[in-house]
């Protein structure tokens, strides 16, 4: 986990993901995280 994980509240939404990761439609397949395990996994 990132220092910019630890400063995101949920949910995330796709301009947060976005800033995120580097990909973009269509290959950016998450738009949004309502709940969040840290290292287990996200819905």
């Amino acid at each position: 986990m990132n220092d910019n994980t630890a400063t995101l509240s949920l949910p995330v939404n796709v301009e947060q993901i976005q800033e995120l990761l580097p990909h973009r439609y269509p290959f950016l397949l998450v738009d949004r995280v309502i709940e969040l395990e840290p290292d287990q996994r996200a819905w």
